[in-house]
């Protein structure tokens, strides 16, 4: 078993786990620790514990607009290293991210300050808590800059990542109007979670609801269909029941292609079974200067070994125009699954 299916899955059988229950658990595990490993096991159960305790109070907001600066500035330490190596750290894939500084402990004590906020229904103290989280742009050692959904990833944060994700959507619907809050909930949500997934979580009334459900279909109907024909579906049936879903299937089928999606899904759990990364589906590129986007089938933009391999790109059936401006961006470009497994099984053959 790969390490990280290991610890993703201790992991989820001790939050099952009652607190006395565990002690024992952990006298019967340490039967299994090896002689030469006992005096570090030891002296790391003899450590004081080094997670934080946060009291924001009222203070929940700049204490997040603190630590978003801090980490700007640079106080905070990460990488991404492998196994080998005397160091503390979270694993992601065939890489640890490692994080020297505790800064996802720091950022799941927020998001967890957050959530209650928005359970007092404090939505507006939620939205800019959230926001400023998931906009923040995180610095690490010899990659490019992350952001806070790599913690979610490595374990790092224990959260619930789409329970989160709904919660800051729907805290955009109760807080924004207009244009800004149809812009922001499409940055938020892109494929992710359906609107009825997001309305569920509150028990208050949208704002403004018909505005808002007449302007989201506008929106995603002026998006590339073929990415979204799943939300704008879901955004006809929140704007009006009655509306068959045929009527909606039979309008977009000539720009959907349901056939590739579900080979694309198979692509993914073909990666994830040879313990590869997945890749991100529908992946908004763009170029250096942060124009020019243009949408990949199934990308892996820090590349399958992030930070170390070239960006790869998946395009099925894609105008030869992206086709260029995905290789001029950097990516390697593959147009079928066929060659793109092949690729894999040369490169990666001993992965798994």
């Amino acid at each position: 078993m790969k390490k990280s299916s290991f610890l993703h899955e201790v992991r989820e059988l001790i939050d099952n786990k009652q607190p006395d229950s565990l002690k024992r658990l952990f006298v019967e595990v340490s039967r299994y620790i090896p002689r030469d490993a006992c005096d570090d096991v030891l002296a790391l159960l003899s450590k004081p514990s080094e997670v934080p305790i946060y009291d924001f109070g009222k203070d929940l907001l700049s204490s997040t607009q603190v630590l978003c600066e801090r980490v700007r500035n640079g106080e905070y330490e990460l990488s991404f290293e492998y196994e080998e190596g005397n160091y503390r750290g979270y694993w992601s894939d065939d890489l640890m991210l490692v994080d020297q500084n505790g800064l996802g402990e720091q950022i799941e004590a927020l998001l967890k300050a957050a959530l209650h906020t928005f359970v007092e229904k404090r939505y507006a103290e939620a939205f800019q808590v959230f926001d400023e989280l998931y906009t923040l742009e995180i610095p690490c050692k010899n990659n490019d800059d992350i952001d806070i959904s790599s913690f979610f990833s490595s374990g790092t944060i224990g959260l619930d990542k789409l329970e989160v994700l709904r919660c800051y959507a729907y805290t955009a619907l109760m807080v924004l109007r207009g244009n800004e809050r149809i812009e922001k909930l499409f940055k938020i949500v892109r494929r992710k979670i359906d609107i009825h997934d997001i309305v569920s979580v509150g028990m208050d009334e949208i704002p403004e609801r018909d505005e808002f459900s007449h302007l989201w279909v506008e929106y995603l109907m002026k998006q590339e269909s073929r990415y979204y024909h799943e939300m704008l579906v879901s955004a006809v049936r929140f704007r009006d029941a009655e509306i068959p879903d045929t009527v909606v299937t039979r309008t977009h089928s000539e720009v959907f292609d349901l056939d590739e999606e579900d080979e694309l899904l198979k692509i993914c759990q073909w990666m994830t079974d040879r313990g590869l990364p997945s890749g991100e589906l529908y992946y908004e590129a763009v170029d250096e200067n942060g124009e020019n986007a243009i949408v990949i089938d199934l990308a892996f933009p820090t590349g399958i070994q992030s930070g170390l391999t070239e960006p790869v790109a998946l395009m099925l059936n894609e105008e030869p125009d992206k086709i260029g401006r995905a290789s001029n961006n950097g990516y390697k470009v593959f147009l079928s699954t066929e060659s793109f497994i092949e690729h894999m099984e040369a490169q990666y053959a001993n992965v798994g």
